[in-house]
């Protein structure tokens, strides 16, 4: 208690809100120069039980438009307990609590002289409307570094966003005063070890750098290695416009609490609660779990039922009270507890029979696809198959697995993983540019590798950025009930959404994503605003075989590297035939002209395709998500993809999305390219006809084809194929490898000279 005191005694006053000097928060140190023997070895020094609290401050000035000198002024303070969980092997279970004290606007009176209520009430929910508590379970080394990718989706709302809220990684070699170096992100961040400094309690090691537009600041306690603090400030713009931010992560103090102590502590218990879901974490005993239950806190009460879902019911609990809760996800998960607890299907088969319930789809799933319910004698079977196709295995698994077993062990697959529901923030190396380049992804609170979910894949407006993305799309669907269950995805643009880096880069995103989270591929959706839309016709229609439905807001077509609205957009919304589409346009929008969407729809329709066109009156370019979520939730949830159509029509004017369905085009005279192809199952035949395309590969199975009989392929009117084309195991594992789909996975293939 003496030290905390003594600490707040020479601390500048979090409090001051309008005062920050914005290139840098002057601290109070013992007069000294920077000192430190070289070769110092910096290590996080945690353990089991430990506590720490931090006082989170932050401060933004947003120029209100253009032109114009008035600023929006906010402050938003965080208390955060971060509590050490576990500990294997040097590497660390953080649960991380983040309680939001208050989130103000701090000039609203100076600004009701100039803007109206409306404007300053966005303005306010913008920046503020967030979860007042958000818990993350982080798993660490010794060095600070972020191992499972657990991201604080609040830090969308700083700029400086590369090492916000992140826990500080620390340099895996001794450090000496001027040492510089780089903390990797979306840029390079480069930091300086400024050496050993005293303070008022012991000595800090201090560091320095930049990141952003701004100045970064991090001290380290000597004696316990520690974070004492972690502070920047900068300024950029923003769409011209200019920001201007502060932020301070501060220690306000350590102590040992039990696990009992913890749970009882409710600015930490649903960190505790969260990081409990982990299967080698400790047993939650029933009487909190209950407490969670009986809350009126949302959150807390589905993380209880999926605790008991995930992790059994805690012994003395009795589950049946929630059996027929009103929320969906403490439904579900209280029946799939006794489900599995009791092996009866019945109540689960109450909720996949009823169409009203949001999660309808998913107990059917559960009852169908679920790990769960793989038979014990086929079990290794189905763990090799999975690391031969998600886990990059070179070999094919030797299980001499006949084709009716592979096809029964499929309906079952989805990749191994051990996440649990919460914020990820992911990188890859763009494989154009070779920059660092982040994806987001959230998963539902009561996510279950063992099972499937649906997927929002949602593309940001203006400059693309993924970070702000997510919490758009969180904020307006993932928290309504008819969402529930469903993964988001939010990838992040490098450069314009249809240029080849970006482009490249949302491939490996997405080949990530499907090899590492249980997806049902039937339900894919895209969606986005603006240049958001744009990328959403624009993936749309290049694989239109993997989205179950498209909704476009404020966008149009385009194709990559030409001008909008061409011929060329134009021809390839064919390829939507099997895809959904719902678009939302304002009639008097200045930005982007309502002109594309509107030709969109009027090709759409005349091809009498589904298709849906809301044009809103008198709106210009200012159409939000919130509006539209209704909408956009029952235009997704009424949606299933038909993996294996009957009909097809492609055009391709890039070779690299040359698959579609059941068709491959292997090789083109010029693009763009054309197929159209339908199956006739009363002939057991194909027919086909191209336009540009040099060879192309047919795939099948009996979904719609009689494999046992001799199969026919007409190409433009010609017979080029007409025999028993016979499956193989080998053949089906190739093309889920490939696709990460095992709904597009085929056991036959004919290969096509189209002379």
């Amino acid at each position: 208690m003496i030290l905390i005191l003594l600490l707040s005694a020479v601390r500048p006053a979090p409090a001051l809100g309008l005062n920050f000097n914005h290139g840098h928060w002057s601290r109070f140190f013992l007069t000294s120069s920077p000192g430190s023997p070289e070769g110092s070895v910096l290590r996080y020094k945690r353990s089991v039980g430990d506590v720490i609290t931090y006082k989170q401050v932050f401060y933004a000035e947003r120029q209100v438009d253009l032109n114009r000198p008035e600023f929006f002024k906010f402050r938003i303070e965080w208390t955060v307990r971060v509590a050490t969980i576990a500990e294997k092997n040097n590497r660390y279970i953080l649960a991380i609590q983040y309680n939001r004290e208050q989130a103000r606007l701090l000039n609203q009176k100076e600004l009701e002289t100039v803007l109206s209520p409306e404007e300053i009430f966005d303005a306010l929910v913008e920046q503020t409307d967030f979860d007042l508590q958000t818990t993350r379970v982080v798993e660490v080394d010794d060095l600070g570094r972020n191992l499972n990718h657990s991201y604080y989706y609040n830090e969308m709302f700083s700029g400086l966003h590369p090492l916000a809220t992140r826990l500080f990684s620390l340099p895996d070699k001794p450090v000496y005063p001027g040492l510089t170096y780089e903390i990797g992100a979306e840029e390079p961040v480069v930091i300086t070890y400024k050496g050993l400094i005293p303070w008022v309690v012991g000595e800090m090691h201090c560091f320095e750098g930049r990141v952003a537009g701004g100045l970064l600041k991090a001290n380290f306690f000597k004696e316990s290695g520690l974070l004492e603090s972690l502070e920047y400030t900068g300024q950029y713009l923003v769409n011209r416009k200019l920001v201007k931010e502060t932020y301070l992560f501060s220690y306000l103090g350590r102590k040992k609490m039990t696990p009992a102590e913890m749970l009882g502590d409710e600015s930490l218990n649903k960190a505790v609660v969260h990081a409990g879901l982990a299967g080698d974490s400790f047993r939650v005993p029933a009487s909190v779990i209950k407490s969670f239950l009986d809350s009126r806190d949302r959150g807390k009460r589905r993380l209880a039922a999926a605790y008991c879902a995930i992790r059994g019911i805690p012994a003395g609990l009795e589950i049946e009270a929630w059996l027929t809760d009103p929320d969906p996800v403490v439904r579900f998960n209280a029946v799939k507890a006794l489900t599995l607890r009791t092996s009866n299907p019945r109540l689960m088969k109450a909720i996949a029979l009823n169409p009203d319930d949001p999660l309808q789809t998913r107990a059917r799933n559960f009852l169908e696809r679920s790990s769960y319910f793989i038979p014990d004698t086929y079990r290794q079977e189905f763990r090799k198959l999975q690391d031969y196709i998600y886990g990059g295995q070179e070999a094919e698994p030797d299980t001499n697995i006949g084709l009716e077993k592979l096809q029964m062990l499929l309906k079952f697959m989805k990749p191994q993983g051990d996440h649990l529901g919460g914020f990820y923030k992911r990188f890859i190396s763009n494989p154009v540019t070779g920059k660092v380049q982040p994806y987001f992804v959230y998963l539902p609170v009561d996510y279950d590798p063992n099972e499937l979910f649906p997927v929002v894949v949602y593309f940001g407006g203006g400059d693309g950025r993924g970070d702000q993305a997510l919490t758009e799309a969180y904020q307006q669907l993932m928290k309504a009930d008819e969402m529930a269950g469903f993964i988001l995805v939010a990838p992040q643009a490098e450069g314009m959404w249809w240029e080849e880096a970006s482009t490249e880069g949302f491939l490996k995103m997405a080949t990530e994503v499907l090899s590492n989270y249980s997806i049902d591929t039937d339900r894919i959706y895209a969606a986005g605003t603006s240049n958001g839309a744009m990328a959403t016709f624009f993936y749309g229609t290049h694989l239109a075989d993997r989205f179950a439905a498209i909704f476009s807001n404020m966008g149009y077509p385009v194709v990559k590297h030409s001008p909008p609205e061409t011929p060329a957009d134009v021809e390839v919304l064919k390829n939507l035939k099997n895809t959904p589409v719902y678009i939302v346009h304002g009639d008097s929008d200045t930005m982007v002209f309502p002109v594309g969407s509107q030709r969109a729809y009027q090709t759409l329709r005349r091809l009498r395709y589904d298709v849906k066109y809301d044009e809103l009156p008198g709106r210009d370019h200012d159409i939000k998500l919130s509006e539209l979520r209704g909408k956009m939730i029952r235009w997704f949830r009424e949606k299933v993809r038909n993996a294996f159509p009957k009909k097809l029509d492609y055009v391709i004017n890039d070779q690299q999305f040359n698959w579609h369905y059941w068709v491959r085009v292997d090789r083109v005279k010029a693009l763009p390219a054309q197929v159209s192809a339908e199956i006739d199952e009363s002939k057991n035949e194909i027919r086909i006809k191209t336009r540009n395309v040099e060879s192309l590969t047919v795939f099948c199975d009996g979904r719609e084809l009689d494999l046992s009989r001799e199969v026919r392929i007409i190409l433009n009117n010609k017979e080029v194929f007409s025999g028993i084309v016979e499956p193989s195991a080998s053949a089906v594992l190739e093309t889920i490898r490939t696709r990460l789909d095992p709904a597009l996975s085929f056991g036959a293939s004919v290969k096509i000279e189209a002379n």
